[in-house]
């Protein structure tokens, strides 16, 4: 009996199929989209707390980029993850996003050493209004292009014959 080499016990790679690959491509884009909004909104609502208190700006902001992105990729997971379970309405994702950036705003502040109840309660206020506004437009934008797909299907599957989707 012949002795196998390494290269030949190795299984060959599965191919995935191409729509499988693209969805994937699409969902990277998203979180890296994401990220990239996420950490601009961190910087920008650690900034007017770094200029108040007077301490160099630079790192403050990078430390509330970094932190934001962070908050928005845990929070952007969460949504999906909530609103695929439930549904029907998507009051559980943002309730979810909301505890996300109020919890993670509130814990990286005090990590880097925020201290006094009316500081914390205006930049957990100030990131819970941007971060939701900005999942608002962006949730309302996803629903709008799915209508918009699924009308244009509909128009397809009727000019083929085929049966249509509910």
């Amino acid at each position: 009996m012949r002795k196998l080499r390494y290269r030949e016990t190795m299984s060959k790679p599965l191919k995935m199929p191409l729509a499988y690959r693209q969805r994937k491509l699409e969902e990277l884009k998203d979180c890296g989209f994401t990220f990239l909004i996420s950490g601009m909104i961190g910087g920008l609502v650690a900034l007017p707390f770094y200029l108040r208190f007077g301490v160099s700006v630079f790192p403050g902001v990078a430390h509330g980029a970094f932190a934001g992105a962070i908050i928005g990729l845990v929070s952007r997971t969460g949504f999906v993850m909530v609103h695929r379970r439930i549904g029907t309405h998507p009051f559980w994702a943002f309730s979810f996003i909301g505890l996300t950036i109020g919890g993670g705003t509130s814990t990286i502040a005090y990590l880097l050493g925020l201290r006094g109840v009316l500081p914390f309660i205006l930049l957990i206020l100030l990131a819970e209004a941007v971060g939701l506004t900005v999942t608002f437009v962006k949730y309302r934008y996803s629903r709008i292009l799915n209508q918009k797909l699924q009308v244009l299907q509909r128009q397809i599957q009727s000019e083929n014959g085929s049966p249509q989707i509910k």
